[in-house]
C-alpha cells in the first residue's frame, strides 16, 4: 500500500482482501460467520478480525504455564533451548507494580523468570550446577556461560576421540 501510495481506506481494505489469498479469505469468511461479510468491513475492522482469526487469544495464565513447562530436550542445543524460552515468554506478562512512590507503571520481571526457567530446564545437571555458582544474575550472562560450558564439553569429547587415521603419517 505504501509502494502504491494507497491511502483511501476502502481501497486498502479491497487490496488486503485480494492479497490474502483464497485460503485465508475463505477462512476469515467462515470465522466471521454469515452476519459479517469480509467485503463490507472497514480496513481497521478487517485488520482486527484478521488478527483475531490468525492469532487467537491465549490467556496469560496459559502462556505462563507453557513457559514454565519449557525444558531442554535431549538433542537440543542451549541456543535452541534459549530460543524456545524467549518465544514462550512473549505473552506471559511477567510484570509487577513499580515500587517507587507516585509511580503507576509496571516493571517487567521477565528476566528473572528467564533466568530461573533457563536454569531449571537445563538437561545437563553439571552445567546447571556450574551456572548456579555464577555470580551473574543477568540472563544473557548465564546463557553465555552455559554455551561456553556446552562448547567445552563438545571440544573435550572431540579431543578424546581415538584417531581412526593419522593424516600426518608418512609411509
Amino acid at each position: 500500500m505504501l509502494m502504491k501510495d494507497i491511502t483511501d481506506m476502502k481501497k486498502k481494505a479491497q487490496l488486503l482482501c485480494v492479497s490474502i489469498g483464497s485460503t485465508h479469505y475463505n477462512g476469515l469468511t467462515a470465522f466471521l460467520g454469515p452476519s459479517k461479510l469480509v467485503k463490507s468491513l472497514e480496513y481497521n475492522d478487517l485488520i482486527k478480525n484478521f488478527k483475531n482469526y490468525l492469532v487467537p487469544y491465549q490467556s496469560v495464565i496459559v502462556a505462563q504455564h507453557c513457559f514454565l513447562a519449557v525444558q531442554q530436550t535431549e538433542n537440543q542445543k542451549i541456543t535452541e533451548f534459549v530460543t524456545a524460552l524467549q518465544q514462550n515468554i512473549i505473552q506471559c506478562e511477567f510484570v509487577v507494580p513499580c515500587s517507587k512512590e507516585d509511580c503507576d507503571e509496571q516493571v517487567s520481571v521477565a528476566d528473572s523468570f528467564l533466568c530461573t526457567q533457563f536454569i531449571c530446564g537445563l538437561k545437563e545437571p553439571w552445567i546447571r550446577r556450574l551456572v548456579l555458582q555464577s555470580k551473574s544474575t543477568k540472563f544473557e550472562n548465564l546463557v553465555l556461560e552455559a554455551i561456553a560450558l556446552e562448547a567445552s564439553k563438545i571440544s573435550s569429547n572431540e579431543v578424546q576421540l581415538p584417531a581412526t587415521s593419522n593424516k600426518y603419517d608418512v609411509h
